[in-house]
């Protein structure tokens, strides 16, 4: 019959004591964090569909440029005018949007993952597939995407990377 030995099976339970207040701590603070993401979240739905029917002068700088009538309308900053790249919200939200997919896309398809993430906002008058159009031809001129025509439709993806 084998010895117990007292020091030991008193260790063991205060071992467990401890774990156990641990993970009770960690659950509580998981809980609290659970808490603000869920109000963090409430917050952002609630701005988010007050923003959809007035947007606030602090946004407009997500709104693409209005219809311009060359590539030279585009505002450049000093430095896209030092590296020679014209870098515009419009071209990032463009990069991102074939980035998403590995697949050529059609400018369609590039305004609707545009429009889906809500990174840049189209207003007035103007025609959005017509700009994108053009700011994906001037990114295809400087080497940065490719395209392609298949089935008589311009399709766009970035150069694979070897």
């Amino acid at each position: 019959m084998p010895r117990k030995d007292p020091e030991l099976s008193q260790t063991v339970p205060d071992i467990v004591r401890d774990l156990v207040r641990r993970a009770e701590s960690k659950l509580a603070e998981l809980e609290a964090r659970k808490q603000y993401l869920r109000r963090r979240v409430q917050a952002l739905r609630f701005l988010a569909s007050h923003n959809a029917e007035t947007q606030p002068a602090e946004r407009q700088e997500n709104t693409a440029p209005p219809l311009a009538t060359s590539d030279c309308d585009f505002k450049r900053s000093p430095r896209d005018r030092e590296s020679g790249k014209l870098t515009t919200r419009l071209r990032r939200a463009c990069r991102i949007a074939l980035m998403e997919s590995d697949v050529p896309q059609t400018s369609q398809e590039i305004y609707a993952r545009i429009s889906k993430r809500g990174s840049l906002l189209f207003q007035g008058s103007m025609d959005p597939l017509h700009v994108i159009s053009r700011e994906l031809e001037l990114m295809a001129k400087e080497s940065e995407i490719i395209c392609r025509v298949l089935d008589g439709e311009k399709h766009w993806h970035r150069p694979s990377v070897k």
